[in-house]
């Protein structure tokens, strides 16, 4: 049995962030389960042990951090934080200096939360993105990732307000310093990244072209564009670059595109070039956010306007997907994390 959480907008039907078990014995989904009522809660991030749930929440018209401890097979809310006038988009932990980045999209920030051995958290540093570029949802910077290379000693920020892929140095204690950046076309709006597991290579999805790049990794962790590959091949009104995520051989790469609603599925060649293998309907309305399965034998993807969960088989000779079923409820989700 598996099991992932679920986080999503609050707009509609959706109260907070749920739990669903995924049973691969007979493909079957449960019903989710509230883990707590929250506001806007469009992102989650679990450590490695699996044992502390971070969740974005937005309380009295502020933006922050919510953190859970998983004790006897349950979720408890332990601390909360909250620093911004906006709810984050992201989150990623690091485990070595024990802090958490919130990717602030509305407020063009990377909110550095510190979390203390009684699992506290508080707002340590909070780096300020200034720029702008050529599509009318790029007045300004927006943050929407960041991710860390193997030692986690670089940090990868996407700016989709400004075209450009920042490369922070992380200090022993968390905080950051800027090494480089890396500017994509203009109009991409770099959305999310995925990092080859064997290559020195790199994946952007753009938002507003909804094109994919193959970045190089320099020796010291700098970017450089290798190729630049459509995510689909047709020609529609519009087409929005959401997730993006590699199979953890490296051989296949996958996305997903928001109001065309498909999922595009690459292969990987060996020097880390893509090529498009299959487009396939997503079943659902606004596929933001989807995850390989821990066999990696499925693909499950939230819809946040059509509130379905859907399952797919994946192959793992030839990358391509398959409807397994369509009808799990999920309501307004938008991000799927391993439990």
């Amino acid at each position: 049995m598996q099991t992932y959480i679920l986080g999503g907008y609050t707009k509609r039907l959706n109260k907070g962030i749920s739990e669903i078990q995924f049973n691969p014995a007979d493909q079957s989904l449960s019903q989710t389960q509230l883990i707590a009522n929250l506001n806007s809660s469009t992102f989650v991030a679990l450590n490695s042990t699996k044992d502390l749930l971070f969740a974005l929440n937005k309380k009295d018209d502020q933006g922050g951090l919510v953190v859970f401890e998983k004790q006897n097979s349950s979720w408890r809310k332990v601390s909360e934080a909250y620093a911004s006038g906006a709810t984050g988009c992201h989150i990623t932990f690091r485990q070595a200096s024990q802090t958490i980045y919130v990717s602030n999209y509305h407020e063009a920030s990377i909110d550095i939360y510190q979390l203390d051995s009684n699992k506290q958290v508080r707002l340590a540093q909070r780096i300020q993105h200034h720029g702008s570029s050529v599509h009318p949802n790029q007045n300004q910077s927006h943050i929407h990732f960041t991710g860390f290379n193997q030692n986690e000693d670089l940090l990868y920020v996407c700016d989709l307000g400004s075209d450009k892929v920042y490369v922070y140095q992380v200090k022993t204690d968390g905080s950051l310093s800027v090494q480089s950046e890396l500017i994509t076309p203009a109009g991409m709006g770099p959305r999310h990244i995925a990092f080859h597991p064997d290559l020195n290579r790199a994946y952007i999805i753009g938002e507003l072209n909804n094109h994919t790049l193959e970045v190089r990794i320099d020796s010291v962790g700098n970017l450089e564009i290798e190729a630049d590959y459509p995510n689909f091949n047709e020609k529609v009104d519009r087409a929005d670059g959401a997730a993006i995520r590699i199979s953890s051989d490296g051989r296949f790469l996958y996305t997903s595109t928001r109001f065309h609603n498909i999922l595009s599925v690459f292969a990987v060649d060996d020097q880390g070039h893509l090529n498009l293998v299959q487009t396939i309907d997503s079943h659902g309305q606004i596929p933001r956010d989807f995850i390989i399965d821990e066999s990696e034998a499925y693909l499950l993807v939230g819809h946040q306007d059509s509130d379905n969960l859907v399952l797919f088989s994946r192959d793992t000779q030839s990358g391509r997907l398959n409807l397994i079923s369509e009808n799990t409820n999920a309501p307004e989700c938008v991000c799927i994390a391993h439990a």
